[in-house]
C-alpha cells in the first residue's frame, strides 16, 4: 500500500518494516472509515461538514453524493494508477520514465495481509 518516494525510499521502507502493527492499524481504520461512509451516510456527510467546514446541508449531499460513488472499496495501489501519474513527470528531469514499471513504485503487502486475514470481506471490501 505504501509508495515509495525518491531518496528516502529505504529509509521509509525500512520504518514501515519495523513498525507493521502502525500500518495495520492505518490500514484497518481507513477501510473501517471507507465501510462506515458508504453504510451509513449520515456519519460520513457529518464528516464531510466537519473538516471541510461546511454547514450547507445540499452542499454536503451535493459532495457525498459526487464523490462517494468513487470512494475505493478495495486499498491496494492499482499499477494503472502509479502509471498514469508518470504523464505528468517531466521527462527532462526523469528521462526514464517512460520505462518505469509502476510495481516499483508501491507495496501491497500490507493490504493483501489484511484481504488474506479476512479483515476486509467482513467490511464488505476487496
Amino acid at each position: 500500500m505504501f509508495l515509495r518516494g525518491y531518496g528516502v525510499q529505504k529509509k521509509r521502507e525500512r520504518g514501515i518494516r519495523n513498525n507493521p502493527n502502525t500500518v495495520f492499524a492505518f490500514l484497518k481504520a481507513m477501510a473501517e472509515g471507507v465501510a462506515l461512509s458508504r453504510k451509513d451516510p449520515v456519519v460520513a456527510k457529518k464528516a464531510i461538514g466537519k473538516y471541510a467546514k461546511i454547514d450547507d446541508a445540499p452542499t454536503i449531499d451535493g459532495a457525498y453524493d459526487a464523490f462517494a460513488p468513487y470512494w475505493a472499496m478495495s486499498l491496494a495501489v492499482r499499477p494503472e494508477a502509479i502509471k498514469g501519474q508518470f504523464e505528468y513527470i517531466d521527462e527532462k528531469e526523469f528521462p526514464n520514465v517512460k520505462n518505469a514499471d509502476p510495481k516499483d513504485f508501491y507495496d501491497n503487502s500490507f493490504v493483501d495481509a489484511l484481504a488474506k486475514s479476512g479483515f476486509l470481506k467482513n467490511l464488505g471490501m476487496r
